[in-house]
């Protein structure tokens, strides 16, 4: 009786999501305000200062010394207001900060904190673990996830931009970053080939269910700030104004299930090219069991970790709006909260449906027709 009131559950539970809300109409980009906006107006040079010492205090502002330490005016000192309304520093002599300057050097104004170094640690405690643990080998690895990083930031964004669409480019960057990664792995082998067609697949998968229950739902996304955001900044800074935005939405969800996607295809192929270099008389069906029983078992381990991971990423927003909204009704049918277990759970699916399109196409890759038995 437990179980059969469970399924009845869940299955209302995500009947909920076909009725999802969302804007029908585009917002009016006018309309929008936030703070990036008076960094994006300015229209001035960037640059790390460090503060001097405070020149004077006032009520609403307070006038700082400050020495640019890297940009365009290396070692220059300037003058910078730190407004105290909005303000997002407690400024200090001798801290870094991020200031806005103009031509002349005549203003500048405290932006924000500079935040450099603690990122150029982090990634270099990254990069020496990986190289600990991983060897010398996982240097191509690295390669890699830097080199997808700035496809992300500086070619998926920028053509997308453009005008290009979404989907396309996201297939494209997911295409090339595969593609590299099992280079890396194993030089084309057999074994990056099986690896390259499960994730492949299986982001087909997950992209045929965006454009199905995205359409279901409604989703266009233009309930989210982001995507606001996104509106404003492309039809106020922009020559060519942004409008795909339910494309956006899918790119971002193959993009997201991509990165594990392709670490369970690779795992299996690996596994299996190791079971046929000890078993060189293996038959196909026997190979492709193995490979399925070592895709369970990682599924096993990593399901509810990548479940949760999605809902990590969210935590905050789930947080406010668990204070903000007491009805249940409206938060499952709030368009943020379907995309947010929609990425988590079509993720998931793409993730198990890797398991078996890597075990068959490994299997068929590395074991010659001689040897194989009916599937």
């Amino acid at each position: 009786m437990g179980k059969k009131f469970f399924v009845i559950l869940l299955c209302a539970f995500n009947s909920l999501f076909v009725f999802a809300d969302s804007w029908l109409e585009k917002p009016d980009y006018d309309f929008y305000s936030h703070p990036l906006l008076e960094v994006s107006k300015a229209g001035d040079n960037f640059a790390v200062g460090k503060i001097l010492k405070i020149v004077k205090t006032e009520e609403q502002k307070e006038k700082l010394s400050v020495k640019i330490v890297y940009g365009a005016a290396r070692k220059q000192i300037v003058e910078a207001t730190n407004y105290r309304e909005g303000s997002f520093i407690n400024p200090r002599p001798g801290q870094w900060i991020l200031v806005s300057y103009t031509d002349n050097m005549n203003e500048a104004v405290v932006v924000d904190y500079d935040r450099s170094l603690p990122l150029v640690v982090l990634l270099f405690l990254f990069s020496l673990l990986v190289l600990l643990v991983g060897g010398l080998k996982k240097l191509g690895g690295l390669f890699t996830l830097f080199l997808g990083m700035m496809l992300m930031i500086f070619v998926y964004g920028s053509l997308i931009i453009y005008g290009y669409s979404p989907v396309i480019v996201s297939l494209f960057v997911i295409f090339f970053t595969t593609l590299l990664t099992n280079f890396f792995i194993g030089q084309f082998s057999k074994k990056s080939i099986a690896a390259t067609v499960g994730t492949l697949l299986s982001i087909v998968v997950v992209l045929g269910l965006g454009v199905i229950f995205y359409s279901l739902a409604n989703i266009n996304g233009f309930s989210l700030e982001p995507v606001q955001m996104l509106n404003y900044f492309s039809k106020n800074y922009s020559s060519q104004p942004f409008n795909n935005f339910r494309q956006l939405l899918l790119s971002i969800l193959i993009l997201g299930a991509s990165g594990v996607i392709i670490d369970v295809a690779v795992c299996i192929a690996s596994s299996m090219e190791e079971i046929v270099s000890k078993r060189i008389d293996i038959s196909r069906k026997e190979l492709v069991r193995y490979g399925m029983n070592t895709g369970r078992n990682i599924v096993a381990i990593a399901s509810n970790t990548l479940v949760l991971a999605y809902f990590g990423a969210s935590l905050i927003l789930i947080l406010a709006t668990t204070i903000s909204i007491h009805s249940l009704t409206y938060l499952f049918n709030s368009e943020w909260f379907f995309l947010v277990v929609f990425q988590a759970f079509a993720g998931s699916i793409g993730f198990l449906l890797a398991v078996p399109f890597t075990a068959i196409a490994a299997g068929y890759l590395m074991v010659n027709s001689r040897n194989t038995s009916s599937l």
